[in-house]
This record gives C-alpha cells, sequence and structure tokens, in this order.
C-alpha cells in the first residue's frame, strides 16, 4: 500500500459524534452493512482506493486506537528534542554581548510555544 492510498483510506472513515441516538447508530451501521455486503464492493473499492482493508466494529476501533497512540519513547524523543532546541537557541544568543538571561529565556520559551501544538500548559506557571 503506498502512502497516498493510505492517507485516502484515512480520509475516507466515517465516526459519529459521542452521544449519537442509538437509533441513528442503527442506521448509519445498516446503510454502511448494506454497501460492503454488495456482491461488487471488493471491486469497486479497489478500482477507487486501491487494495485496502475495511475495518468495521471492533476492528476500526482498534485500527484507530493503533493509529492515534504515541508510545512514551516517541513522546519522550519529542519533549528532549524540544529542550535541545531551546537550549542551543539559549547558548546561541547568550553569547551576544549585551543581551541578559532574561532575553534568552523569553527567546527560548517563545520558540517553545510557536512549535508545539497544544499551547493550553503555556502562561499558567
Amino acid at each position: 500500500m503506498t502512502i497516498k492510498q493510505s492517507v485516502y483510506s484515512a480520509a475516507a472513515l466515517a465516526f459519529l459524534p459521542r452521544g449519537t441516538p442509538d437509533e441513528v447508530v442503527r442506521a448509519y451501521t445498516k446503510a454502511f452493512d448494506a454497501v460492503r455486503n454488495r456482491p461488487d464492493f471488493k471491486q469497486i473499492a479497489k478500482q477507487q482506493v486501491g487494495d485496502c482493508e475495511v475495518f468495521v466494529g471492533e476492528g476500526a476501533k482498534r485500527a484507530t486506537k493503533e493509529g492515534t497512540t504515541v508510545s512514551p519513547e516517541a513522546k519522550a524523543y519529542v519533549t528532549n528534542w524540544l529542550s535541545v532546541r531551546c537550549s542551543l537557541i539559549g547558548v546561541v544568543v547568550g553569547v551576544i554581548p549585551g543581551l541578559g538571561g532574561s532575553v534568552v529565556g523569553w527567546i527560548a520559551y517563545g520558540h517553545a510555544v510557536q512549535t508545539t501544538k497544544d499551547k493550553s500548559n503555556f502562561g499558567k506557571g
């Protein structure tokens, strides 16, 4: 499977919001089952998106969890890399004559804020 196909396949997922009424979930499930149970479904799907597995129910939940879970090692790497980058910024800016440590701190802090996805933890002391 190519990257393009896996990205397209991931974009073709269908989710219902939490709290969706049971009758709506049943209607969606029935409609998707009707499409998947067509005799020509695999042929049409292969023409449209290539060789991709179809996940539903528990299989879809498992695939979603595996695809959206970040390992502790990966989280540690990203955290450590941010610390190293901010430290390097501090060293480079710190050797400039006339700039105090507070300037370096603000520049490193600004870089950390700009490069993180979740900015909610910043500015809380």
